[in-house]
């Protein structure tokens, strides 16, 4: 646990009961932080952050889906016009817009441990808070909060991704998505007891109870986090705290099942950031004059802001990052709220054809009005982000980031877009589609967007380094909740549904584009791709510079 950490000392490790002669390393008197990640290996100690951070992932999930049901209830029950409805949704993608531009930032600033429990305890603390809102205006500032929060759960992603080794990285990090999946396939299942089957069998639907329930993983999250999550070696050797890294690693070893840490990273053993390079003769200039490597680190850390990513070296990277994740945004939120539209009075109904028996009529007796789900399509379609998951998970380490992301994408446009058309009444009239279509096209398009979406978060989280890791990863999620806020009111009732179909597949038609500009990260270590550039900048310079003394001396 944490506070094992806090009392770890390397006595410990010299204990001889704890000696193991068969896990020896070559002894180096430095190594890159990338390099210390690979001898720590996976084992338990990831294990429980992967928990830690999957519970949060689990509860933005909730707090997403939540809406599709929570904005059609209040706009009955406190009888809001449509664009007040819209605004319920739109206000909690606004409050993860301006949280994940400020808390983002502060991870690489104050650490990944301090942001991702603060982060966990607003969702949690405003979630609860909800339930117990009775009028419109504080609802929306209830709301607003629980965005803010969940726009630093991008930290507890990036803390995770920097515990784990390269080779490993892709798929693990794919695995804290099954908690995303669980998240959505938990809310159409909350709310049938909470707000259907309740109601439909004479109790009292509460969308109060909703709320409070769809609240409590991210409080789990946060006790368990303040517990196992301790903070990353990687930012501690950007920020110039070897030492307190060494001792990280070495918890974490032992935690791993290692008998002795103290072999793998033995005594006296430099832990560099992992852009300091790792040439054996720089390692020893470095060993000269130690405080050149925490002047060097510190000095990048105060550098740590939004303009880095609009900098020469960063800013194609950075726009195209935020095209990808602002059209993959309006696809993938636009999906859930379009199947949950599509499967509610105004257009799954067939005359109770075809209908489950989840499929609830939830009358408000004060004004005849009603709030229509049919619970069991829903789950059915998320049921799709599973196999969406599993699909990748076989596939993001053998063909590679960028070709699942664009043949994902594709898919996942031409399968919305004819849910969407073959859903719109007009078509619906004509052709008689069956509901069993609708159900198996929703199945797909949620399969196929949360294929594409789960890459995009690894391959973004790869290819920035360390020092803007989750600065950048932060300023992407915001530019992704800026596409989300704009949903709910494209899909305001009084637009056509044939309409929500071209706009979706033009969204994802985009995001094929924007991943396609991307390199290729697998197999590569963290930030590999930045340092190329850095890299191939600085000899570019230098040629530029001999050719200039070159003609100089001509003349």
């Amino acid at each position: 646990s944490v506070q094992d950490y806090q009392s770890f000392d390397d006595k410990d490790v010299n204990n001889p009961r704890n000696r193991n002669s068969n896990n020896t390393y070559p002894t180096k008197d430095v190594i890159s932080i990338d390099d210390a990640i690979e001898r720590l290996g996976m084992g338990r100690f990831q294990t429980r952050i992967l928990v830690a951070a999957g519970l949060s992932f689990g509860a933005d999930a909730m707090e997403v889906l939540l809406l599709s049901f929570l904005a059609p209830v209040l706009q009955v029950e406190m009888d809001l016009t449509p664009n007040q409805t819209a605004t319920i949704t739109s206000i909690v993608f606004a409050g993860e817009m301006l949280g994940t531009l400020t808390l983002g930032p502060l991870g690489d600033i104050w650490g990944r441990r301090p942001v991702f429990l603060s982060a966990a305890a607003l969702i949690s603390f405003f979630g609860i808070a909800t339930a117990f809102t009775n009028n419109y205006i504080p609802l929306l500032i209830a709301r607003f909060c629980v965005g803010f929060g969940v726009g630093g759960l991008t930290v507890p992603f990036d803390t995770l991704a920097e515990f784990l080794p390269s080779s490993q990285r892709g798929t693990n990090l794919l695995y804290i998505e099954y908690f995303w999946t669980a998240g959505t396939l938990v809310v159409p299942l909350v709310a049938y007891f909470t707000l259907g089957g309740a109601s439909q069998e004479g109790g009292m639907g509460s969308w109060q109870l909703f709320c409070f329930v769809c609240a409590l993983p991210c409080l789990a999250s946060n006790i368990y986090g303040h517990y196992t999550v301790p903070e990353s070696p990687r930012w501690l050797c950007e920020h110039g705290k070897s030492r307190e890294a060494l001792k990280i690693l070495r918890l974490a070893a032992l935690t791993n099942g290692h008998s002795n840490p103290e072999l793998i990273f033995p005594e006296g053993l430099q832990i560099v950031a992992d852009n300091v390079g790792t040439d054996t003769n720089h390692h020893e200039k470095l060993l000269e004059n130690d405080k050149d490597v925490t002047h060097h680190n510190h000095k990048n850390s105060s550098a740590t802001n939004f303009s880095i990513l609009l900098s020469k070296k960063w800013r194609s990277l950075t726009l195209n990052l935020w095209g990808l994740w602002i059209t993959f945004a309006i696809g993938y939120y636009g999906t859930i709220l379009a199947i949950s539209r599509v499967f509610s009075t105004s257009t799954s109904s067939s005359e109770g054809e075809g209908q489950n028996e989840l499929y609830q009529n939830n009358e408000d007796q004060a004004t005849g009005d009603a709030y229509d789900f049919n619970y069991f399509s829903i789950f059915q379609s998320c049921m799709g982000e599973v196999a969406g998951l599993t699909l990748v998970v076989f596939t993001i380490d053998r063909a590679g980031r960028i070709l699942t992301q664009v043949v994902s994408f594709g898919c996942a446009g031409i399968c919305v877009f004819l849910l969407c058309a073959l859903a719109d009444p007009a078509t619906a009239a004509r052709m008689q589609v069956p509901h069993s279509v609708l159900v198996v096209l929703a199945f797909l398009a949620r399969t196929f967007e949360m294929s594409a979406t789960c890459v995009a978060w690894v391959s973004t989280a790869e290819l920035l380094s360390t020092e803007i890791r989750t600065t950048g990863h932060s300023a992407a999620n915001a530019a992704s909740r800026l596409g989300a806020a704009v949903i709910p009111f494209l899909l305001v009732e009084t637009t056509p549904m044939i309409e929500v179909g071209i706009v979706m597949l033009v969204a994802n038609a985009l995001s094929m584009l924007f991943c396609s500009k991307l390199p290729e990260t697998k197999g590569r270590a963290m930030g590999a791709n930045a340092m190329d550039e850095l890299t191939s900048t600085k000899t570019s310079n230098i040629v530029d510079q001999e050719y200039i003394k070159r003609e100089l001396s001509l003349v």
